[in-house]
């Protein structure tokens, strides 16, 4: 475009990085994983100094809305090369460890496994060495808009991101949380507000009131910290901008896939017309319910989470300690309440192999069968695997689940959960309740109760939160204090904690 009509904010080039998923494991059993990616980027951008963690330019990283990255595509089979190095390096000693080369996939995903580390925190660098792929090589060349391009750099760091290595004795908490409606305030509830958030700046993105501190106050105790989200990956940018914002330090961050929903449904089609004969050797009707189940399922999973979920939280499992004591965070506006309740039971070992498939293929939750076969098959090998690994042990010891809507309650989400699970398929004390709470304070509560924080912590959960709006309604001193009466307390009392009777 000639300079005198170019916008001055017209992206005019293409730059290739790689945005890391974090992860949380013990030594010789811990991935390094993300995704590579082609970002649009401005004249602006390209001048300025990047941060390769976060994965933005300097300039933008207050700016960065999701809209910006709907459009980011994926790079298939580069090939790369990470690099470990202590958390705080002085950028002159060598790195612990070099891995071989390897390739993303197709989807432009990547995934190694990191050796010979000892427990700690880990910073790891990311180097494009190439592309295998000649599909990919030829759109490179089709893009190209000048010799200078970027997207033809090799030899390049494209990513930096952080991981934690556990030791293998590790009996402490790994917390895992949802994000809309568990820590982000989300409208959910309307077109206007799913759409709203594809256009907000990290400082315009509100966490419920006190939950920001109070996650900045688990990792302050050196808590591993796990978000895992519907949201689509494109939003990676902009949340690891709002976590680095309000300054908590994230382990891991996993965010869903969506073109893979269509990817899948297309190559399962795909796969049909190629062996049309055997498909059809049950006969057109049987041929056609099985096409029919499974698209309404593909899509469902779209808006479903209980496949995407189990497998993410399963996986993160196979990696981390089997002593360690997980709790679990989400809200009543999905399915996270059955998920979490579902995934300690697969951890049991009450169902196994070809019934456990079968069980989770015919799986009714909310009045639907929400599961492919693939997913079926994907979640039942993740559960074999972790009990060979760890055993029939149930690493969960809490659920916490805020009551973002006024229904379900405790007593109705137990009914569904009892609906949908097998009978006899679970007792309640080898598996967790879940539990509703109220908000960042009800969190706050039940974190104190448990040792997840300190009475001191608490307070500053506590203080804020005075002041701010929740919707229409204002958090003062008054309206807490209904709150924390209304909780069950065990390790303390509301008195002990604030200093004065309530």
């Amino acid at each position: 475009m000639p300079e005198e009509t170019r916008q001055p904010d017209a992206p005019i080039d293409k730059k290739r990085i790689a945005l890391m998923e974090g992860t949380c494991g013990v030594p010789d059993r811990v991935s390094i994983r993300g995704q590579v990616v082609d970002i649009p980027v401005t004249e602006k951008e390209m001048k300025s100094d990047w941060d390769m963690f976060l994965g933005l330019p300097r300039i933008a990283r207050e700016t960065i809305r999701p809209l910006q990255d709907v459009g980011m595509g994926g790079v298939r089979r580069a090939r790369l090369q990470a690099e470990v190095f202590p958390e705080h390096r002085d950028g002159v000693s060598p790195p612990l460890w070099v891995s071989d080369t390897f390739s993303t996939n197709d989807n432009s995903f990547f995934s190694t496994t990191a050796q010979k580390l000892s427990s700690g925190i880990y910073a790891v660098r990311l180097t494009l060495r190439g592309i295998d792929s000649l599909r990919q090589s030829v759109a490179d060349f089709a893009f190209m808009p000048s010799r200078q391009s970027l997207t033809l750099k090799t030899d390049v760091i494209i990513g930096e991101g952080r991981f934690r290595v556990l030791p293998r004795d590790y009996t402490g908490w790994i917390v895992t949380s949802d994000i809309d409606q568990t820590f982000l305030d989300t409208k959910l509830d309307s077109r206007g507000g799913l759409m709203q958030t594809l256009f907000e700046m990290p400082s315009e993105k509100r966490p419920l009131p006190g939950m920001a501190e109070l996650m900045r106050k688990i990792t302050d105790r050196n808590i591993p910290l796990h978000f895992i989200s519907a949201s689509p990956h494109f939003f990676r940018r902009s949340f690891n901008a709002l976590f680095a914002f309000h300054n908590i330090p994230v382990t891991g961050l996993r965010l869903k896939y969506l073109q893979g929903v269509f990817e899948e449904a297309r190559k399962k089609l795909f796969e049909s017309l190629l062996h049309v004969t055997d498909y059809l050797q049950a006969g057109v009707g049987g041929a056609m319910d099985r096409s029919m189940k499974y698209l309404n399922s593909s899509l469902q999973s779209l808006f479903d989470q209980v496949g995407y979920k189990l497998e993410a939280i399963l996986e993160n499992r196979l990696i981390q300690p089997t002593g360690s004591r997980e709790i679990l965070m989400g809200d009543n506006t999905e399915s996270d309440y059955f998920i979490f309740t579902l995934y300690q039971v697969l951890l049991t070992g009450r169902l196994r192999d070809d019934q456990l498939v079968d069980y989770l293929y015919h799986l009714r939750f909310h009045g639907r069968e929400a599961l492919t076969r693939d997913y079926s098959v994907r979640i039942a090998k993740l559960t074999t695997e972790n009990l060979q690994i760890h055993g029939k042990i149930n690493p969960v010891e809490h659920v916490w689940i805020n009551q973002a809507y006024a229904s379900p309650d405790n007593e109705e989400a137990e009914k569904m959960i009892r609906e949908a699970l097998p009978e006899d398929a679970f007792k309640w004390g080898t598996i967790k309740k879940p539990i509703v709470v109220k908000g960042g304070l009800g969190f706050a509560v039940h974190a104190l109760d448990v040792g997840l924080i300190d009475p001191d912590q608490f307070r500053a959960v506590w203080k804020s939160m005075e002041g701010r709006k929740l919707g229409e309604l204002e958090l003062n001193q008054a309206f807490l204090e209904t709150i924390v009466k209304s909780m069950p307390w065990t390790r303390y009392s509301a008195e002990q904690v604030l200093g004065y009777a309530v």
